[in-house]
């Protein structure tokens, strides 16, 4: 969980402003969650309004379960327990996972995606951990608010994340990705998930690459060779396309692909290495 961030940081990254005791103001906060129910003692709750509920209407149960504070868009007045007010509550969360994630200083691998995004996450997570301790995205915490709240769960202990990126409408991927800040950018395929709200799948395309704004610079961009749309695509001035799949143009593929006793089998060719593997 998050640590050594005390509510006066929090107010700092958040651009918010801390009412409570000096006392508290000095203490360090256990995790950070905006739901009611998963609230632990020395959390901080943020308070969503959403279109289905406002958060706020929470804040008073929140507290009497142990939560250290909580945020809050509106002034509280006279409360017995510490609070930041923000101007939003959504872009506070945003505000404070960044500025965790720069604390933190390990790198990240974005991934995305129309179809096997968690899939992949699963796969990368299972690769690195044969070197790294991995944090990953846990279930499908994915969107706007998933992702900050994703990024304040890993620990010092983690040496490397994987993060599942999500898209539901146009420019959201951005704002997800300039959260991530990620060192490495996944693209499994560019489907038609999400076309009723995005118009067509060349929308899509241009869509789920826009994680690259999240990009460092120097980064990698892994693009699925096997894809009508990305097999030909480059990542943006200053970082290097990897390409993955089954064919030739990819210089990381899987070759004589097979089943034996139910488990899938294949060659994977490294840049012209070859390597036996079973899954």
């Amino acid at each position: 969980m998050m640590k050594n961030l005390t509510l006066e940081h929090i107010a700092a990254a958040c651009h918010g402003t801390y009412y409570g005791s000096e006392e508290k103001k000095s203490q360090c906060i256990e995790a950070v969650t905006t739901d009611s129910r998963k609230v632990e003692r020395g959390s901080l709750f943020v308070p969503i309004v959403g279109a289905r509920a406002d958060g706020h209407k929470f804040i008073d149960q929140v507290m009497k379960q142990g939560a250290l504070a909580t945020m809050s868009e509106r002034p509280l007045g006279e409360v017995d327990f510490p609070y930041i007010q923000v101007e939003s509550s959504l872009q506070a969360v945003k505000d404070l996972a960044t500025y965790y994630l720069d604390q933190l200083q390990i790198p990240v691998v974005g991934i995305t995606g129309s179809v096997g995004k968690t899939t992949t996450r699963e796969m990368v997570a299972a690769a690195l951990s044969a070197k790294y301790q991995v944090y990953k995205t846990p279930g499908n915490s994915n969107s706007q608010v998933g992702v900050p709240i994703t990024l304040s769960e890993i620990t010092s202990a983690d040496e490397i994340g994987v993060l599942e990126l999500g898209m539901s409408m146009p420019g959201e991927l951005t704002v997800i990705a300039k959260i991530a800040q990620v060192d490495m950018a996944v693209i499994t395929n560019v489907g038609i998930t999400h076309i009723e709200q995005l118009g067509s799948q060349d929308n899509i395309y241009h869509e789920k690459l826009t994680i690259q704004d999240g990009l460092k610079d120097g980064g990698i961009l892994f693009l699925n060779g096997d894809d009508p749309l990305l097999k030909d695509t480059k990542a943006k001035a200053g970082c290097r396309t990897v390409y993955y799949g089954t064919r030739e143009n990819s210089e990381y593929r899987a070759e004589d692909i097979r089943s034996e006793d139910g488990y899938p089998v294949f060659t994977a060719n490294c840049r012209g290495e070859k390597y036996m593997v079973r899954l």
